[in-house]
């Protein structure tokens, strides 16, 4: 079974059924501020409505985002290596270790399982989800400035694809960039080949879905009908949550 757990505030995966999770996909409603826990090989976007993790290496992962503010989520499908879709359990948790559940049992009279109930948790006003990874460094030939040049050093990324400069944000980040294969500046977010990016990225998801539109069509575990759901947008090709690049 695949399990989302919902902690406090994190949310991250049990999985014993898939042995290659190439995308991860949560619908939800609320808004968020949170940090990606994702390996280096994953991408995520998000807005809104729906955060989209996408595998381009070989490593699984068990954590997704630590947050703060408020999140309900609907449902959470996973794909394998082979766009087969797998819809994952949610388990919410009011505490995250358990250490946090002992403080909680020694102080109530309650059962144990009533320590797991639907909720969420609430800080201060959060007006657009907004999802960064922070801390991440290249080497060079990787990013490029507005001006051309490389970049080297720390970044950090946001969930609409725009990388900064700096581990984490601050005042003096600016947007950084990659070329295409003419060595033209792509700005993933605002240029119109941004659509290239995503569409690019989810042939990850559904390299193998036009062989396979005959034989599955019956079946519901089928990948189709979720990877539909990606490329028609949900707002990943239009205005993203936080398009500007700043906080």
């Amino acid at each position: 079974m695949i399990k989302l757990i919902q902690g406090a505030n994190n949310l991250r995966i049990l999985n014993d059924e898939i042995d290659f999770i190439r995308c991860i996909e949560i619908a939800f409603s609320g808004k968020i501020h949170a940090e990606s826990l994702l390996p280096e090989s994953w991408q995520l976007f998000a807005n809104n409505k729906k955060i989209i993790c996408l595998n381009f290496g070989n490593s699984n992962t068990n954590e997704i985002i630590n947050f703060e503010g408020n999140i309900n989520i609907h449902n959470v499908y996973m794909y394998d290596g082979n766009s087969s879709r797998y819809k994952a359990k949610v388990i919410i948790e009011r505490a995250n270790t358990w250490e946090e559940y002992n403080d909680i049992f020694n102080l109530s009279s309650e059962y144990y399982e009533n320590l797991f109930a639907k909720g969420s948790l609430r800080s201060g006003i959060i007006k657009a989800t907004k999802i960064v990874r922070n801390n991440l460094n290249t080497i060079g030939d990787e990013f490029y400035l507005v001006d051309g040049s490389s970049y080297k050093g720390d970044y950090h990324m946001h969930e609409d694809g725009q990388a900064m400069t700096g581990g984490v944000h601050n005042m003096k980040s600016v947007n950084i960039y990659r070329k295409d294969s003419r060595g033209r500046i792509v700005d993933t977010v605002r240029n119109k080949r941004k659509n290239k990016f995503y569409k690019s990225s989810l042939n990850l998801v559904q390299k193998k879905k036009a062989k396979s539109d005959d034989a599955t069509s019956d079946r519901p575990s089928s990948g189709s009908q979720g990877v539909s759901e990606i490329e028609g947008g949900q707002g990943f090709t239009g205005n993203t949550a936080y398009g500007g690049g700043t906080d």
